[in-house]
């Protein structure tokens, strides 16, 4: 398993309207195609202004297809643009997280 960590900077004062937007228009097709949503996260102490959201993949070959999938579809398409219209989205970055050490079976 990988764990793909998506960090994105909002315009100031923004956070919720993209949150907003998100739950409205991009969430629903998003976790129908990748599934594996860990969490969406805002940042409250550090970075604010700030969101992350954990997206988990059975390899980075499942994580490519799935994303590409994803940027197939037209109803993701037509959030992105959306999006890009309201210019909130700063900047974006993302990790790939590999497991090191695993927990102990239940």
């Amino acid at each position: 398993m990988i764990i793909d960590e998506r960090t994105y900077t909002i315009q100031p004062t923004r956070v919720n309207d993209y949150l907003d937007l998100y739950k409205h228009m991009g969430m629903a097709v998003q976790t129908r195609i990748l599934g594996g949503l860990i969490g969406f996260y805002t940042v409250e102490i550090g970075d604010v202004n700030q969101l992350v959201h954990m997206w988990s993949y059975e390899s980075i070959e499942a994580r490519a297809r799935l994303r590409s999938e994803l940027w197939a579809n037209s109803e993701w398409l037509i959030y992105v643009d959306a999006l890009r219209r309201t210019g909130w989205l700063l900047h974006q970055s993302n990790r790939i997280l590999v497991p090191s050490i695993l927990p102990p079976a239940a």
